[in-house]
């Protein structure tokens, strides 16, 4: 799991679980997830801030997921799925940059032991070159496409769920309303 900035420059990475694990789950276990959960204040100074993550997570107050589109979302649902999608395709080229320069992601022939470390060291050399321009324009004309796929596992007590489970619906839910309201605007 990662997190990247507006730059496709990696953030925070955890590799903690090789293999295939749920998405949530891993966010859960993670340094980050459990500082959201247990100290969201100290990583998220403001309630403006969250991360944006698929529907394989958890929406909580600081990450925002999309909508489930059962058929009944209303326009400003809609539209907020289309914006986070988009915002997400950032973290999917950055995905996308690493696996394309470090080809070897795609297939470790290691010990299991040591997969975290070369994730984490791949990572942290796409963090570095990420920055040259030149290097982007060139992933860019190389770029392969990452697919993702992750299952949502719930880990957190029910109690703190349904608290943080309604603060983030009414966080997301003034989020789409600002965007349709901009977007009208325009």
């Amino acid at each position: 799991m990662a997190v990247c900035d507006a730059n496709k420059k990696i953030t925070y990475c955890f590799a903690g679980y090789p293999g295939s694990v749920h998405g949530q789950r891993v966010f859960a276990n993670s340094a980050l997830g459990q500082a959201v959960d247990t100290s969201s204040r100290q990583q998220f100074p403001s309630s403006h801030y969250h991360i944006v993550g698929d529907s394989a997570f958890q929406l909580q107050p600081h990450v925002m997921v999309p909508y489930r589109d059962t058929g009944v979302l209303t326009a400003a649902q809609l539209h907020y799925n289309k914006r986070l999608a988009q915002t997400r395709r950032i973290v999917e080229n950055a995905f996308g940059f690493l696996k394309g320069r470090f080809r070897r992601l795609k297939r470790l022939e290691c010990k299991l032991g040591r997969v975290p470390s070369n994730i984490i060291a791949c990572c942290v050399l796409h963090t570095i070159t990420v920055s040259d321009h030149m290097e982007l324009a060139m992933l860019s004309e190389t770029e392969s496409d990452c697919a993702v796929g992750q299952d949502v596992e719930a880990t957190v007590s029910a109690a703190t769920a349904l608290f943080s489970s309604n603060a983030a619906k009414r966080k997301r839910d003034r989020i789409a309303e600002s965007l349709i309201q901009l977007a009208d605007a325009c």
